[in-house]
Order: structure tokens, then sequence, then C-alpha cells
């Protein structure tokens, strides 16, 4: 959670912001911002400078947020009239001044669904199609929101609907993911590219799907089709390693040959659905082919002395997702302006901290964290998660809060959350839950069949 300097918290504008009326604040401007007053500001140069030093007085120090980003609390007309006062009236805040995580007043104004107010930042300094460290415009938070009337209007300011963020989505992404219909009928209506694919390959169409928003999965469905890409490789295919040499590795899927003299083995492997999500197929463990043997004897007709594939050659489409998912998601992280601190380990002598290893008892990288994706090392995605957050919880154990490097790590801390939800991270390891609770169903039912031969 953002927390804001004490000077700007104490500044009697923003101490009044959320409650006063326009009177009110209007009276506040005039007895503490007098200088600041376009009609003076203009007509006299000698205080402009001054003005200038007051009005950085309400750009906290933080955040890097200006009162404009701070008017959800208020009704969308006296939002609009506070606006008025501190662009037009008094030569308060810019507009365009773009705040820490690179977000301008315009994305808040998106986010809150206030259409007129966001027509009136786009005519009076801000960028329509500014986008963030994240790659994102305004039009993607209203778009999450869903708000379809903000959408119009941001459309109507010159937003180009098809800008696409760090992870190669448009905003009808998240529309469709947070099953915004009538955002995603307006969009399509904007000719949104509805067949786009995002750096996983994924499109719109299927996260509405996997979310079960049935009738947005139908518009998008519907849409795609009009521009119908050129068939490529499926998932499954694109991972066969029939091909691949096989060990004697006690842990896989066994081998079935198709008679004992044909010139190539065929290879067969058990594979098994997920209970939610049909359209995926993964290789079936040890533990699987164990429960269908016993389950359906009658099926299991291969060679039992046949060795298995190793557990390395098992194909899991979801492993790989998030595994790619993940080191997209860490180059971003590293992007972020300042992240280079956190790419490589400390280095104590060159870094001027010789006590650091001293006091951070598990240091972390993201080099070390890709390394461990690369290699296979994470048991599951919530430890990928775990290990990128010790990367912030060291940064500022070892940091003062006041410090630059402590500054950075709070922005890419925030960056990285936002990030996993709008990549749908948490969708990966609710996966991989499901998937370890169907494995240990099946070594519990072949327990309770070992058990009950053994006493028979």
């Amino acid at each position: 959670m953002a927390t804001f300097h004490e000077s700007y918290l104490n500044n009697p504008v923003v101490r009044i912001l959320a409650t006063a009326s326009i009177d009110e604040i209007r009276d506040v401007l005039e007895q503490e911002y007098a200088e600041c007053k376009r009609s003076r500001y203009d007509a006299d140069e000698s205080i402009q400078e001054i003005a200038k030093k007051k009005a950085e007085t309400l750009i906290e120090p933080n955040m890097q947020i200006t009162p404009l980003c701070q008017l959800s609390v208020r009704t969308p007309e006296d939002a609009l009239e506070i606006s008025k006062l501190l662009v037009e009236e008094y030569k308060l805040c810019d507009p365009g001044k773009v705040d820490l995580i690179g977000q301008t007043c315009l994305f808040y104004a998106a986010r809150d669904g206030r259409s007129k107010l966001c027509e009136y930042l786009a005519q009076n300094g801000c960028a329509i199609n500014h986008a963030d460290r994240l790659g994102q415009t305004c039009l993607f938070y209203a778009s999450r929101e869903g708000h379809a009337e903000t959408l119009e209007t941001l459309i109507e300011c010159g937003a180009d609907v098809n800008i696409t963020d760090t992870n190669r989505q448009t905003c009808l992404f998240y529309a469709a993911r947070d099953g915004r219909l009538e955002a995603v009928k307006l969009l399509l209506k904007h000719k949104i590219n509805a067949g786009w694919k995002d750096a996983q390959r994924r499109t719109a169409y299927s996260f509405a799907k996997t979310k079960g928003h049935s009738e947005i999965a139908d518009l998008l469905k519907n849409a795609s089709s009009e521009h119908k890409p050129i068939p490529k490789r499926s998932l499954p295919q694109m991972q066969d390693r029939s091909d691949a040499p096989i060990t004697n590795t006690q842990s896989g899927v066994p081998m079935v040959t198709q008679g004992q003299n044909a010139q190539r083995t065929k290879r067969y492997r058990l594979q098994y659905r997920l209970p939610d999500d049909k359209g995926v197929w993964m290789d079936a463990p040890l533990v699987k082919v164990k429960e269908f043997e016993i389950r359906f004897p009658h099926l299991a007709t291969w060679d039992k002395s046949a060795p298995f594939a190793p557990a390395n050659t098992l194909r899991n489409p979801t492993i790989m997702q998030w595994h790619s998912v993940a080191l997209n998601l860490l180059a971003t992280l590293y992007k972020q302006e300042g992240g280079y601190v956190f790419e490589r380990p400390v280095d104590p002598k060159r870094q001027n901290c010789p006590d650091y290893y001293d006091v951070i008892k598990r240091p972390i990288s993201f080099s070390c964290i890709k390394s461990k994706v690369k290699r296979n090392q994470y048991e599951s995605p919530k430890e990928f998660i775990d290990d990128v957050q010790l990367v912030f919880d060291n940064c500022f154990q070892y940091n003062k809060p006041e410090t630059w490097v402590a500054g950075v790590g709070r922005n890419i801390e925030a960056i990285f959350k936002q990030q996993l939800t709008q990549v749908g991270f948490e969708d990966f390891c609710a996966k991989h839950d499901t998937i370890q609770a169907i494995l240990m169903e099946a070594q519990e039912f072949i327990n309770s069949h070992e058990k009950n031969a053994a006493t028979n």
C-alpha cells in the first residue's frame, strides 16, 4: 500500500480535498496559493518562480501524484470543478504530470469512470495514448472496470484501441477476463482486433471462456472468425518429444510398442484432463498410471515391465505456460527505472555494504530467480511469487524508507503485484493446487486398494 509523505498529507488543500465544498477549497487556495492564481501568474513574471515552488508542494514526494489523482471520493461534478480550479483558475497542477508508475491523472479518472473529467483532462494536457510502465493506456483501466461510456469518450478523444501492453495484450483482454460485456461490445464496435494473440499466444476469447463468461466468449468467437489466423502447430505438437531418447527411469508413463518387429517404435502416453479445463491434456505421472491400471485393468494392456519415460519428458502445458509468463514478468521488472539494482546478487565490496549478508539471511536476485525457473527448480508457481517478493522484502529490511533504493523497491513491487493480477498468475497457482489434489486423490486410491488387497 502506498505511503504518502507527511508534508503532503498536511498540505491545507490535501487535508480538505475529500470533504470540503468547492467554495471552501477556493477559499483555501486564495489564502495559501494567491501567487499561483493564473491571472496574477501570467501578468507578473516576478512571482512565477515563487509560484512554481509553491505548486511543487502539491506533488506527493513518494508516489509523485497530485490532487488530480485523488478525486475518486468526490462526485463527478465536484471532481470536474476541482480539476478546473487546480488547472485553470490556479496554475497548480499539471494534468500531464506522471506518477511513479508512469500514470497521469487521466488513468485515475478513466478507472473511476469519470467521462466528462476524462474529456477535460485529455483536452488540457493529458496525452490520450500515454502508456504507463506496464505499457497500458487509460483505455486498459476503463476496460477493466467496464466503463463503456468512458471508453466511448476516450476513443472519441483519439485513444487507440489496438495498443498492446508489455504482455502483448490489448484492453479487450482485460474487459473479456473480467466479464465486462458492454465494454467488450463497444471495443468490438470500434474495430479492435478480436483475434489478436498475446505473448503466450492466448486470445481474449480464451480468457472469457476460462472465466466462464459465455456471452462474451460467443461474441469474441464470432468476431475472431472474420479474421481467422493461419493455422499453426498446437501446443501438444510443439511439446511432442516422442523421438527423444528414453532412459530406464521409473517415473512418467509407460511406452507401448506396436509389434516386436516394427521398424520404428511407436510410443503411447496416458494422458488426463483437469475437471475445469477440458482443453488441456497432460501426460500422466506414475501415480496416475498406477491408478488407471487398478481402475481399468482391461484397458491397461501394456507391458508392465516396459521402461517409463523420464519425468522431465512429461508434457505439462501449464508448467510451460507459467514458466514463460514468469520469465516475461521478470524481464518487465528489470526494465523498470532502477530495476538493475535487483538484477544480480549484492556485492558487499563493490556496493559498499559490508554487513549486507549479516543482515540479510536469505539473499535473492532476479537473475537467481530466472535461473531457478529455467532449471525447473520451482515446485509451484507460488514459490516463484514468494522469491520475487523476497527481493523486495530484503530491500526494505536493509535500506531505510527514505533512500532511493527503497523508493525503487516500492515502485517495482507495486508493478509486480499489478502484473500478477493482469497476467492472471493466480490462475496458474490455482491450477497447480488442482493438479496436486488430483494426484493426492490418486495416491490415496492406490493406498486404499493395496491395503484392501493385503487384508484379503
